[in-house]
């Protein structure tokens, strides 16, 4: 019988990439998760949303779809703040 080998997740899997900035990517992916599963959590249109956070409806489509390139940590964790949620 032949075993696969794996390796197991140090938790980030940006660092198990061996990406650059992976803890940054971490946190980035954890604020999108997060701003996104309130906006599901509230029931939230995209124009509700794009009033509440002060972005465009493009904007907040860009977000739930997770092009996550598109969002300053910065901008990521100003949106988790105005909806309320825990900063990182």
């Amino acid at each position: 019988m032949k075993t696969k080998d794996y390796t197991i997740s140090s938790g980030n899997v940006f660092a198990d990439a061996e990406l650059p900035d992976a803890e940054e990517c971490l946190v980035h992916a954890e604020l999108q998760y997060s701003i996104a599963t309130e906006v599901s959590r509230r029931g939230l249109t995209q124009r509700q949303v794009a009033s509440l956070l002060g972005i465009s409806r493009s904007h907040v489509s860009h977000l739930l779809e997770k092009r996550l390139s598109r969002f300053s940590l910065e901008s990521l964790q100003q949106m988790s703040a105005k909806l309320g949620l825990d900063s990182h």
